[in-house]
């Protein structure tokens, strides 16, 4: 399997993805608890698929593009490279469909997508990690699943990181050669293997020794607020203009 330095590269940065910058002002919507915002987006991600009337679907992404011109620039200009990079795949994909007749099919996935990447890339530009967690155990989501997407994400992290240094130092001990990479590969993936088992049993070592039990809790409390009320509001309000579109 050749694997060159340029897509381990990529792989490794994907990875290391930990989110957008985490330094927002604190606007309104901050306020109003993770698990409530998380499922606001998926809901409105569920009526824009059911949804058949394209004003809608431009509605939402004109209430998006408001919402995240809030953002600080370097977290704008991610979430539209974002965008713009699943609107660009998709179009290739269902660009044959232009050619058959079918040029408004193209038109509404695209819009779909941009909506549904749009709202979930700037939902993790505003939650940290441990807050999406904490979401899941208040959908009463069972703990074998949040620890084992928690340990998942960590770990590819880790390792990615670690066969980023570990590509950076072949590339420096081998200069001049020419199929360094084709040949190292197999090494390198070995090896992060390797690693990858060395810390999955350290880690169920450090679990044990802290009684970790498997039960998820998080101590941050939350009361109702009027930011959560409004923010509920807003939903019914998007609940019924989806009712009045599909007329």
């Amino acid at each position: 399997m050749k694997l060159n330095l340029t897509i381990l590269k990529i792989i490794s940065q994907l990875l290391d993805y930990d989110g957008l910058d985490k330094s927002l002002s604190r606007v309104p919507l901050q306020k109003v608890v993770p698990a409530l915002r998380l499922f606001g987006v998926c809901f409105i991600i569920l009526l824009c698929a059911l949804s058949r009337n394209a004003y809608f679907t431009f509605i939402i992404i004109a209430i998006g593009l408001l919402h995240l011109s809030f953002l600080p620039v370097k977290d704008m200009f991610s979430v539209i490279r974002m965008v713009f990079t699943a609107d660009l795949f998709s179009g290739l994909i269902l660009l044959p469909s232009v050619f058959l007749g079918n040029p408004g099919t193209l038109f509404t996935v695209l819009m779909k997508v941009t909506e549904s990447v749009m709202l979930l890339s700037t939902i993790n530009c505003e939650l940290e990690w441990k807050e999406i967690t904490a979401a899941f155990r208040a959908f009463k989501v069972p703990s074998i699943f949040v620890l084992t997407l928690d340990m998942t994400v960590h770990f590819l992290v880790i390792l990615g990181r670690f066969s980023d240094r570990l590509l950076e130092a072949v590339s420096l001990r081998l200069v001049g050669k020419k199929d360094w990479k084709s040949q190292s590969a197999g090494d390198i993936l070995g090896t992060t293997f390797l690693k990858s088992t060395r810390i999955a049993t350290k880690t169920s070592e450090a679990m044990v020794c802290r009684c970790f039990s498997g039960e998820y809790r998080s101590f941050k409390k939350h009361r109702f607020n009027i930011w959560d009320f409004l923010y509920v509001l807003f939903l019914i309000l998007v609940f019924v203009l989806f009712l009045i579109t599909r007329r």
